[in-house]
């Protein structure tokens, strides 16, 4: 997210999130809490329950797909 990405970012475009409970979810969180900090953006969250739980607060939509398992 850092430099490109991000400088495209503004009101206008909404944001999709995918970012189920695994090793990289905060990280994830992170750039959406980055991403949310630049405006009022429009944030849909794609995660698990405990995801959603943890991260959706705020989220202009929420969508909760199953948990990941091996």
């Amino acid at each position: 997210m850092k430099h490109g990405p991000i400088a495209l970012i503004d009101e206008a475009v909404p944001v999709i999130v995918i970012a189920p409970s695994r090793p990289l979810f905060e990280k994830t969180v992170s750039n959406m809490q980055e991403v949310r900090a630049r405006g009022e953006q429009e944030i849909v969250l794609i995660s698990d329950a405990k995801g959603l739980d943890e991260a959706g607060e705020g989220c202009m939509a929420t969508i909760e797909m199953p948990e990941f398992t091996r």
